[in-house]
């Protein structure tokens, strides 16, 4: 692993709000980019049925119901691999200097999907591997009573950076590998191989870049609270007098701001690593155009910093 490069994350920042706020055209693919069968899988969880009282009298709705989520949450899982591969390469572009659209990011999206999902399927399944790994050493003595629990305790202590060590690193690969493939269009295993290489010799550098990226979301939501509160007012008002129009009007506007702000922070949010990706390459001006990464072939020398083109994002900022 190297030091942390002198790499200016606020001017990344700036850039990728800039990128997110002129190509707002683009908040579609942010919106399903921050949406996933995830979303579907709490809902089932939070609403999950009794098997005495629910499922077995209606057994032919509830399988109905299961399809029916089961559909969308596949719909959601293409969807959201198409648009984080659509606005990696959306962003790519523009930081090249080239003018992105809704319909290119969306091509590069179906073109880069099935290799989003092998990286998706790859990254869970290590990330289930190296889970068991830690987890198996801590459960285990916890069958011999209380001095198993004891011996459990100091396992975990032990286990718990390395975990986190791990979650990171595989983390940042994956991050990487999305962007290699896409904007290298490097093959999946050879976008692997880039992906940890930057994380190796770049990983102190991603974990600034993660706790800059953390911030930024944390002022994003407390932004989004503050404007949902002003929102609310006019709301609060009116329904002292129409409750019915007031709830109505509410749901709306409700519906309308939570879409909103994932778009918009879906598109800053993949900007942002698609931006640091570049900077820690060293990527060609050619942006998403550029061939298979050089890596592959064993160089390494193209792993530095870059300056950005002064391009429509500085004066769009």
């Amino acid at each position: 692993m190297n030091g942390p490069l002198r790499i200016d994350h606020w001017d990344i920042v700036s850039r990728s709000v800039g990128f997110a706020w002129k190509h707002k055209a683009l908040w579609v693919l942010g919106f399903f980019a921050s949406v996933s069968g995830q979303n579907v899988l709490s809902w089932v969880e939070q609403g999950r049925p009794s098997l005495r009282t629910d499922i077995l009298p209606n057994f032919g709705a509830l399988s109905a119901l299961v399809a029916v989520l089961v559909f969308v949450w596949i719909a959601l899982l293409v969807a959201n691999l198409i648009a984080r591969a659509g606005l990696v390469a959306a962003s790519s572009a523009a930081d090249a200097g080239e003018r992105p659209t809704l319909e290119g990011a969306g091509a590069s999206g179906v073109r880069s999907f099935l290799g989003m999902l092998a990286l998706l399927a790859l990254g869970v399944a290590a990330f289930l591997v190296g889970t068991l790994v830690c987890v198996v050493p801590v459960a285990l003595p916890l069958a011999g009573g209380v001095p198993g629990v004891v011996i459990a305790v100091v396992i975990g202590a032990v286990l718990v950076l390395p975990y986190l060590a791990f979650v990171f690193a595989l983390t940042f690969t994956v991050t990487f590998a999305e962007r290699a493939l896409v904007v290298e269009r490097a093959p999946i295993l050879a976008a692997l191989g880039v992906g940890w290489r930057v994380t190796r010799q770049h990983f102190w550098t991603a974990l600034v870049a993660w706790l800059v990226a953390t911030l930024t979301t944390i002022v994003w939501g407390l932004g989004l609270f503050v404007a949902v509160l002003v929102l609310a007012i006019p709301l609060v008002i009116l329904g002292s007098a129409h409750v019915t129009v007031a709830l109505v009007l509410g749901v709306a506007v409700a519906v309308a701001v939570g879409i909103t702000a994932a778009g918009a922070f879906g598109t800053y949010r993949f900007a942002f690593w698609t931006l640091l990706f570049r900077r820690l390459r060293g990527a060609r001006a050619d942006g998403a155009a550029a061939g298979p990464p050089d890596d592959a072939g064993g160089s390494q020398g193209r792993d530095r910093p870059v300056e950005p083109r002064e391009d429509l994002l500085a004066g769009s900022i």
